[in-house]
């Protein structure tokens, strides 16, 4: 079954408000014209709301993921010449590793699903190829091998940039609660090809004499692995 979103946040910048404008006059058009589009799109019932003028800390949730991107990108291409499709094709996957990122887990089950943007937008997870990245002490032969180089260069500082915004700050006195049976994890220093992110789940905990968790079994792609506690992320809940 096809999803698809039913509201629409921006800022207000006037390339969102002009596209709002258009799309709202090419509904209409439709509407009118086409009555199999009109009951397509009446139940669909897409909203887009906008953000105050001036006002795109409003958007803070999704800024911080934009100046991110933004940020890996200007330090992975710096001064590299890109055609208009080799751009076009690292954007693309960029899109797919910013909209495949866990944000929270789904069911307190033993599955390891999370829920991600990409449920949102595609109803799907989004999955990838891996690719042979060329060494990088060789010297690059053709475009695509430079695609994949800097494409492999990004997925591996947005895992490390992105898993750095999941650790909340926590002064070492201040007591934290235990990983449990059933939390949903990232697991740190694992290869992964990217949109593969290593997301496990807690099958066993190991407390020590005082209780505290060091030490927890991980079930992950289809096996299970001892890890201490300070090489997993807990994923939040939906709640």
């Amino acid at each position: 079954m096809q999803r698809s979103p039913k509201l629409l946040w921006s800022d207000n910048g006037s390339n969102f408000v002009a596209a709002k404008k258009q799309l709202a006059e090419v509904s209409s058009f439709l509407l009118n014209n086409q009555q199999e589009i009109e009951v397509n799109l009446q139940s669909l019932s897409i909203s887009w709301k906008l953000n105050p003028p001036y006002g795109s800390h409003f958007g803070g949730s999704w800024e911080v993921q934009v100046k991110l991107v933004k940020n890996l990108l200007y330090k992975n291409v710096l001064t590299t010449i890109l055609t208009y499709e080799e751009m076009y094709t690292i954007l693309c996957r960029i899109e797919a590793m910013v909209n495949s990122r866990p944000l929270c887990k789904i069911a307190e089950d033993s599955d390891v699903s999370y829920l991600a943007p990409s449920l949102f937008l595609m109803g799907d997870y989004l999955h990838s190829i891996p690719e042979d990245v060329p060494d990088p002490k060789m010297s690059l032969k053709c475009r695509w091998s430079l695609l994949k180089q800097i494409t492999h260069n990004l997925w591996k500082r947005w895992k490390t940039e992105y898993v750095n915004s999941l650790i909340s700050a926590n002064k070492w006195f201040t007591n934290c609660k235990n990983i449990c049976v059933g939390d949903l994890v990232y697991v740190k220093e694992m290869n992964t090809s990217p949109l593969n992110y290593p997301i496990g789940r807690v099958v066993k905990v190991f407390p020590g004499k005082d209780n505290i968790v060091r030490v927890v079994e991980v079930f992950f792609n289809n096996k299970s692995f001892v890890r201490p506690v300070n090489k997993l992320i807990l994923i939040g809940d939906s709640e």
